[in-house]
């Protein structure tokens, strides 16, 4: 993933990135049941989704350390 992605995705507050999460998780579910059927079109597409809700949990847990601190 692209740092420029990880940028504008850590300015998203974090009920957008709840939002996108659950977006990506679906389009995995979706993603892993078609390769069941038939073969992938784009076999790179689930590792990208992969890795991308990866880093959207590493942003919500900075979030909440960030949170923790101030306290």
């Amino acid at each position: 993933m692209a740092t420029k992605k990880v940028k504008e995705l850590r300015q998203l507050k974090k009920e957008e990135l709840l939002k996108l999460l659950a977006d990506l998780q679906q389009k995995l579910l979706q993603i892993r049941f078609r390769s069941r059927i038939e073969k992938p079109t784009n076999p790179m597409e689930k590792r990208n989704i992969r890795r991308e809700i990866a880093v959207i949990h590493t942003i919500l847990r900075e979030m909440e350390m960030k949170q923790a601190k101030e306290k």
